[in-house]
């Protein structure tokens, strides 16, 4: 009969990790506070991208809303950001 081993460690023993370097912690938790930054700017964006879609909408239907989108197109200074506006219509 062959068994096949699947992990170095005798069975029913954990593993033991090695003891990390100082460096190898320091950049561990740069990692792990790397990946928070990021899931809090990807939540940042989802949240831009919504109220933008919310607000583009209601415009349709809203006097009111659509006002207040004429005056944050107004309020684009590069021309970039006004360019990606252009096919709106002005109220």
């Amino acid at each position: 009969m062959v068994r096949i081993i699947t992990q170095n460690a005798p069975a029913g023993k954990p593993a033991r990790k090695r003891p990390q370097t100082k460096a190898q912690a320091a950049a561990a938790e740069a990692q792990k506070e790397a990946r928070a930054a990021e899931a809090v700017r990807k939540l940042d964006t989802r949240r831009k991208v919504v109220i933008g879609a919310a607000l583009l909408e209601l415009a349709k239907r809203d006097p009111d809303a659509a006002h207040v989108l004429a005056c944050v197109k107004g309020s684009l200074t590069r021309p970039a950001d006004r360019k990606l506006f252009e096919d709106l219509a002005n109220g």
